[in-house]
């Protein structure tokens, strides 16, 4: 199952910090050919996998997707 998500919406918990420069290559990136893997978040909002992919739509302002 497919439900969009707000990404202002995704909770992100203790995480390494997102390097900017690796978030503007990816950025770059899934402007070009999209997001290949999805960022994962549960139930209630939680980011579990993604960081960068989130950080990169946040600066493409991009609504997220969530997989089931």
């Amino acid at each position: 199952m497919i439900e969009r998500k707000r990404i202002t919406a995704i909770t992100i918990n203790h995480r390494r910090p997102a390097s900017s420069t690796e978030i503007d290559q990816l950025a770059e990136s899934i402007e070009q050919v999209g997001l290949l893997n999805p960022i994962t978040v549960t139930d209630w909002g939680v980011l579990v996998a993604g960081l960068h992919r989130l950080e990169a739509c946040k600066r493409r302002r991009r609504t997220m997707r969530k997989f089931r």
